[in-house]
């Protein structure tokens, strides 16, 4: 399952004999590895500087603050007051942040709660706005119409004189 480079760096760099020890602890020696080849400050600055990008979602936002806070190496009493500090100082709608720092006792929970219902409020409304604006269109469509139907002649009293007199002698 392992290429030549990472058969080469178990064997020789980690010391184990891959014939003999069980997957797991081969799992857990390269996670070991790999994390002592990361920067904890560089992967902390990553996490301090997310911003919410113009148009993402927030589920998306959260999902990829918590993939760079893996790497952060926080303490587990204050991952969960880092995560809602950085959603509170990360999101990117005004009105969310207000409802946010409105909360006398926000928790990670709250704050992810706050924040997905007022993307779903936003969301419904927008959609909201654009199925009255059809319906707009479509009254005003068919107040177009019924008035230039009131505006056109019929056929009878379009047809001059003389030709009504020929239609009537062709009936």
């Amino acid at each position: 399952l392992l290429d030549d480079h990472w058969t080469r760096t178990v064997r020789h760099g980690l010391d184990i004999d891959i014939g003999i020890a069980a997957v797991d602890d081969i799992v857990n020696a390269m996670e070991r590895y790999l994390r002592g080849q990361r920067n904890v400050i560089l992967d902390r600055r990553d996490y301090y500087r997310r911003q919410q990008e113009e148009g993402e979602r927030f589920d998306d936002y959260l999902v990829a603050i918590r993939e760079i806070a893996q790497f952060c190496d926080f303490c587990t009493e204050c991952a969960d007051s880092n995560m809602r500090d950085r959603i509170v100082t990360g999101v990117r709608d005004e009105e969310t942040l207000r409802a946010l720092l409105s909360e006398a006792d926000l928790t990670l929970q709250g704050a992810i709660t706050i924040c997905r219902a007022r993307e779903n409020a936003q969301a419904n409304t927008a959609a909201l706005q654009d199925q009255d604006a059809s319906v707009q269109r479509l009254s005003s469509y068919r107040r177009g119409r019924s008035l230039s139907a009131r505006q056109q002649p019929t056929s009878r009293q379009a047809a001059p004189p003389r030709a009504r007199r020929q239609i009537r002698a062709t009936l």
